[in-house]
């Protein structure tokens, strides 16, 4: 029986390494997210990121939203104005003031001690009207 437990214990020891390897892998083998023609994330592990709250700024490249709700590893950004990239992302008729639900991915790992959120490039993946405000003509 001793040897049993013996065995149990060293299991657990070695493992412990390779689990906190999968929770942070190092960086050369974080893939990079790509995405789809139509904006969609690629296959594969993606490094997608949430983000909620209401359009305060559009121009033809980027979209401003004030920050409401986010992932549970992007709170960093609740409560901001935070700007994001279009991208190659299907965009529907917006307006300032709509609510909008992003999926986006970010240029480093919110994870990251050295992650500066607000030099970092969001560019998103998806992006839904939750409630248009009305002036869109349309909403997908």
């Amino acid at each position: 029986m001793r040897w049993k437990a013996f065995g149990i214990a060293v299991a657990v020891v070695l493992a412990l390494p390779f689990a906190a390897l999968a929770d942070n892998p190092p960086p050369s083998t974080i893939p990079t997210t790509t995405t789809q023609s139509d904006g969609r994330p690629a296959h594969g592990r993606c490094h997608c990121h949430f983000a909620a709250g209401t359009l305060d700024a559009i121009s033809t490249n980027k979209i401003r939203v004030h920050v409401e709700r986010t992932g549970p590893f992007d709170q960093v950004l609740k409560g901001n104005e935070v700007t994001f990239d279009l991208g190659n992302a299907n965009v529907p008729n917006l307006s300032i003031g709509d609510k909008v639900a992003i999926l986006f991915s970010a240029s480093g790992r919110f994870r990251d001690p050295n992650f500066d959120w607000q030099n970092a490039t969001f560019t998103v993946l998806r992006l839904h009207v939750v409630h248009d405000k009305g002036e869109a003509g349309t909403n997908p």
